[in-house]
């Protein structure tokens, strides 16, 4: 029940109330009679004051002095009983039980001038009476004055008129405090119930909310702020977690393919030296112990031809580690790229025709670009190699260095089976082969010629890429020309 900011601050405000009201009767019932008895003492003295003039003598004056006395007995239930001293004649009384109700026989003249105060005492009817004492002295007579009320009765009376009044007012009060209570609770829980689910979505990851700030100068003020920016850091810190959490997974991966493609190398490295190995080994003994029995020349043929693939694949590793290392460190200069194109041409048209391969050429002109020309033409030189190795019997390969929009493109394309999107992802990192049954060379493709492909063309800032044709697959370079 009282879980609720709303629910507790409502009862705290209607035990308030109830508090108030509670003091509010106990002052009454503590001091009212005191209270009561001033102002009946105070109203007495006031109408002996009006009485007490020098003009008793003059019955016009007298008559408006009963009026005065006549008023107060209406308004303020006083009694009046005015004495001439000397001949003991009543001049004015409230009834005619005067000596009944307060014995002013028994009362010396001595009081009547002492001017005491109100005093209480017992008289008629059981209860206590409030009677004042005072004497009138004019020129010629002394009156001696009584002014008496049956306070205690009054006092009855006006505590049962108001006893009916404080009860309706003290429901009153707990009914309409409870509901102006109640209102303004919620006029301060509001702020706290906005800033209690912001902070639930936050704790949700939704940083979506804002809160409004309060334009009270408050701790809710400095609270919503706080929420606000701190709501904002988050934000900020869960999305910078999430881009290093993402580039982690992806440095993961990228770590995991790579162990697995060394792997993968150092199984095919061991492989393929193994074959080699074992074929000169076996030649070598049949020389050693057969050497006058058998062509030797075809066997040292052999020895040669394994050891020459051998060195090959030894000199494209050499080569991929120096050019990882020299890469950042080229030599670039001015060189026209037309007549490199043109001049590898010249020295690999040979092995396209033992191959029975079909080489078209397109070389555009006074392409210069800013390079470092010999390793920009093994790059191409490996573009060549791969044609060579993965063309198609009988089919054709076509090379083209031209003007790409504002780039120079060189293009190699050979007609083959496409590659995959999988494989287009994967050929250009080190140590990776497309199936072997791709290949019309089945040793020694240990698979770094499109790396260094790419490391070159990197190093010169350029583009490359390989995209699948009606008929085979196209690799391109593309560098910016020389301003």
């Amino acid at each position: 029940m009282f879980h609720s900011i709303r629910t507790r601050l409502t009862f705290i405000f209607i035990l308030f109330f109830l508090i108030l009201e509670s003091i509010q009767l106990i002052s009454l019932y503590l001091f009212l009679n005191d209270a009561f008895l001033t102002q009946k003492e105070n109203t007495m003295l006031q109408a002996f004051d009006e009485m007490n003039d020098d003009q008793l003598e003059n019955p016009t004056v007298f008559q408006d002095i009963v009026a005065v006395l006549q008023d107060y007995e209406v308004t303020s239930n006083l009694y009046f009983c005015l004495v001439e001293r000397d001949s003991g004649d009543v001049l004015y009384s409230t009834n005619d039980s005067i000596e009944e109700n307060i014995a002013l026989r028994d009362v010396n003249d001595e009081v009547y001038d002492e001017e005491p105060d109100p005093r209480i005492i017992s008289g008629y009817n059981s209860n206590n009476w409030l009677v004042l004492y005072r004497s009138i002295l004019t020129e010629q007579h002394c009156y001696n004055t009584v002014i008496w009320t049956c306070y205690e009765a009054e006092l009855k009376n006006t505590v049962l008129g108001l006893s009916p009044i404080l009860l309706l007012t003290l429901l009153l009060s707990c009914v309409v405090g409870g509901l102006l209570s109640f209102q303004f609770a919620g006029h301060i829980v509001k702020p706290i119930q906005q800033i209690d689910r912001t902070a639930q979505k936050i704790a949700c990851q939704d940083f979506s909310t804002t809160l409004k700030i309060p334009k009270t100068k408050d701790e809710l003020q400095r609270l919503a702020k706080n929420i606000n920016q701190m709501s904002q850091q988050l934000e900020q810190d869960m999305t910078q977690l999430k881009a290093i959490n993402s580039q982690l997974e992806q440095d993961i991966d990228e770590k995991s393919r790579i162990d697995r493609m060394r792997r993968e190398f150092l199984s095919n490295v061991s492989h393929e030296l193994k074959t080699p190995l074992s074929i000169i080994s076996s030649y070598a003994e049949m020389l050693k112990y057969e050497g006058e029995h058998i062509d030797t020349g075809e066997y040292t043929d052999v020895i040669l031809d394994e050891t020459r693939q051998m060195n090959q694949m030894i000199g494209k590793l050499l080569d991929l580690s120096r050019l990882e290392h020299a890469a950042e460190h080229l030599e670039l200069s001015p060189c026209n790229l037309s007549e490199t194109v043109e001049s590898l041409m010249e020295t690999r048209r040979i092995l396209f025709q033992q191959n029975g391969l079909s080489l078209n050429c397109s070389i555009s002109p006074n392409l210069r670009v800013r390079a470092d020309e010999t390793y920009l033409s093994q790059a191409m030189d490996n573009y060549l190699g791969n044609a060579l190795k993965y063309t198609s019997e009988g089919g054709s390969v076509t090379v083209q260095l031209k003007m790409y929009g504002p780039l120079i493109r060189f293009q190699v394309t050979n007609t083959c089976p496409p590659i995959s999107e999988e494989e287009q992802r994967e050929i250009w990192e080190s140590f990776y082969k497309l199936d072997k049954s791709r290949s019309k060379d089945r040793n020694m493709s240990v698979g770094l010629g499109l790396y260094i492909v790419k490391t070159i063309v990197e190093a010169h800032d350029g583009n490359y890429g390989l995209e699948n044709t009606e008929d085979g697959v196209s690799f391109y370079i593309d560098l910016p020309p020389l301003s």
